[in-house]
């Protein structure tokens, strides 16, 4: 999987979670401010994206891609 969040200012960022777990993918958690993750996914299982600003309000465009 590929997820890659943009915005106008520079101030969004995700953090991707295993459904109902605290635990995150490594590089996408909440102090990693990640804007670019792609690798693997470890497990057969559904997961979660949870995008924030970084600062102020935020206009994104999140593109996943899944193979």
């Amino acid at each position: 999987m590929s997820v890659k969040i943009t915005s106008r200012e520079d101030n969004a960022a995700f953090e991707i979670y295993f459904s109902g777990e605290q635990e995150s993918l490594e590089g996408a958690g909440e102090e990693d401010d990640a804007t670019n993750w792609s690798g693997e996914l470890p497990a057969d299982n559904d997961y979660v994206i949870v995008v924030a600003a970084t600062r102020g309000n935020a206009s994104y465009t999140l593109t996943i891609s899944i193979k």
